[in-house]
């Protein structure tokens, strides 16, 4: 499948395998951000685009608002969901690839961890994911962002 995508914004290669496809894709700049604020509006910008699709036209609970934090640290990941925030990592902005950025802010906010852990951080009832996990980094947590993406 990711072939197929490829091709489909690079369809003068569709004869390539796919190793040397993503090559190709990494090699240019037309995927690449130009500085670290385009790559933090980017990021900025998609997630108020996914806010507004699936919380102000599709409804989706949301209890509390996502926020973007950025950061830079060489020893931590690309991003992370820690407490009502998502942590951009801008250490490698300049190797990222444009077409990154909404599977990670799927991943970790709307719908992903922001909004899965903020009901289990916000609601009032017991949750069972708290009550047995202190700490929220375990299978189901990930499963969700990943179907999230």
């Amino acid at each position: 499948m990711m072939r197929e995508l490829i091709i489909k914004l690079e369809p003068e290669h569709k004869d390539f395998c796919f190793t040397e496809l993503i090559k190709i894709i990494n090699s240019k700049d037309k995927y690449k951000y130009k500085s670290k604020e385009e790559f933090i509006k980017n990021h900025k910008d998609k997630l108020k685009e996914i806010t507004e699709f699936l919380v102000n036209k599709k409804k989706l609970p949301l209890l509390v608002p996502a926020k973007i934090i950025d950061f830079s640290e060489k020893n931590l990941a690309d991003g992370y969901w820690f407490r009502d925030a998502f942590y951009l990592n801008t250490i490698n902005w300049n190797k990222t690839e444009r077409f990154t950025c909404y599977a990670l802010i799927l991943h970790e906010t709307i719908p992903g961890h922001h909004m899965q852990l903020s009901y289990e951080l916000h609601n009032d009832s017991n949750s069972l994911l708290l009550f047995w996990y202190n700490f929220l980094t375990n299978g189901f947590a990930e499963g969700w962002a990943l179907f999230s993406e």
